[in-house]
């Protein structure tokens, strides 16, 4: 996608790339494909609506920072969109609605206050001095990657070891293994179909 103007609310969310070594992670851990398997059947029992108003409660009007707030979040770099949190909710939705795209999700859930976007890391309207980090698993192969340091992501409890790296470094750059390298959502739904069936759209 590189090269060109990304309107990233219309495009198929199946175009997203997912985070750094998701792709492997959904299709191979037994763990992995049965959350998504729950998540689809909720989607389908409860509907879109329903599904998203349960996994991204509506934030109090008097919340003063949304920064620690549980969301998706779209980084858009060089206008490759990589999608930094929300990886199992995307994947699921779009395993049930193949065409669905973020301008659809917020008028269907009527809400926008799920969903957050970078550009390289900066967040138009936040306060931040500095781009945020962003974190990947931390098995990655990060030997190529500038700037990669080992971390903790304290956002999620108890807090994780994680690998961090630069905001401005796509999730589908050759610096990652082949293995690691992320993949378009809408790939990794195409894989998860072949392997379980199709699953009835919503």
């Amino acid at each position: 996608m590189s090269g060109k103007v990304l309107d990233i609310w219309n495009e198929p969310c199946a175009r997203l790339i997912g985070a750094v070594g998701h792709h492997a992670y959904f299709t191979q851990n037994a763990g992995a494909r049965e959350r998504i398997d729950l998540f689809c059947g909720r989607i389908m029992r409860d509907g879109i609506v329903a599904f998203m108003g349960e996994e991204y409660p509506r934030l109090a009007a008097a919340t003063p920072d949304r920064a620690d707030a549980k969301a998706v979040i779209v980084n858009v770099i060089n206008a490759t969109p990589c999608l930094v949190d929300g990886n199992a909710h995307l994947l699921s939705l779009v395993m049930c609605r193949p065409d669905l795209t973020l301008a659809e999700l917020v008028r269907l859930t009527r809400r926008i206050d799920f969903l957050r976007v970078w550009h390289d890391g900066w967040e138009p309207g936040s306060r931040q001095e500095n781009p945020y980090d962003t974190y990947i698993p931390p098995d990655t192969d990060v030997r190529h990657v500038p700037e990669a340091r080992d971390g903790v992501n304290g956002f999620v409890r108890p807090p994780a070891r994680v690998k961090v790296i630069p905001s401005t470094i796509a999730f589908d750059s050759v610096l990652f293994s082949a293995a690691d390298r992320g993949q378009p959502i809408g790939e990794t739904a195409r894989v998860l179909r072949q392997t379980k069936g199709e699953i009835p759209r919503v």
